[in-house]
């Protein structure tokens, strides 16, 4: 495996942590920690699918990342 699919690996890693922390009711979906993981993972998917040259899976991370970022901003100001 190359360096990029490690990258590519860890952003997977961080999106699922995030997917089993909130299945096994540690982290609720509006918490801190389980949007921050959210945010980590898609920022890195985010890069490895352009450099991957995947159009699709750069879009939907890029909606991943968005709403990661608005229910963190969401947090912060309310």
């Amino acid at each position: 495996m190359e360096v990029v699919d490690w990258i590519g690996t860890l952003g997977v890693g961080f999106i699922l942590l995030g997917f089993l922390l909130r299945r096994s009711k540690q982290y609720g979906v509006g918490t801190l920690p389980y949007q921050l993981i959210n945010l980590f993972g898609a920022a890195i998917l985010i890069w490895y699918a352009w450099a991957t040259e995947t159009w699709p899976f750069l879009l939907l991370n890029v909606v991943w990342l968005a709403d990661a970022l608005r229910a963190l901003t969401k947090k912060v100001y309310t």
